[in-house]
């Protein structure tokens, strides 16, 4: 049995994106492909730098290797295109729960909570579309579907 070598702290932010009820298994389990370990619930992705040299594959929410011939979406293509616009968020007073990004976007506060928690720094930028938001702090990246307002 092999297990996900990666910090403690880095497996607990990567569950917080998991949907661990969702149908979908891409969607309860970790993927890892080049260095970096996804998870993803379909609102929200989670991206990590693990070692080098881990081994590619899916695992489940523990760090364990699992065997599985489910397809996981080509994730880590979202982190490579076009998110070129800086932005600034702000709370939306008569809306509960959103982050207004631009006119018409917002984000979920959870999503947003949940991807920036102990984080000092980040930066934060808009995809072209603006329809989801990248952000970046220490080794961590996480991309946020927009929300219509």
């Amino acid at each position: 049995m092999h297990l996900l070598n990666i910090r403690k702290d880095d497996l607990n932010w990567l569950n917080k994106a998991l949907n661990k009820k969702d149908l979908r298994e891409y969607r309860k389990t970790i993927l890892v492909k080049d260095g970096y370990a996804y998870a993803t619930n379909g609102h929200v992705i989670h991206k990590v730098k693990c070692a080098a040299d881990e081994q590619n594959g899916v695992y489940s929410k523990d760090g364990t290797k699992i065997d599985t011939q489910d397809d996981h979406p080509l994730l880590e293509d979202m982190f490579n295109s076009s998110f070129t616009l800086d932005c600034t968020l702000s709370v939306i007073p008569e809306s509960l729960g959103v982050l207004k990004v631009v006119e018409g976007v917002g984000l979920n506060t959870l999503y947003f909570d949940n991807a920036v928690a102990k984080a000092s720094k980040i930066t934060i930028k808009l995809h072209e579309n603006k329809d989801r938001v990248y952000i970046h702090y220490d080794n961590r990246e996480v991309i946020i579907m927009g929300t219509r307002l």
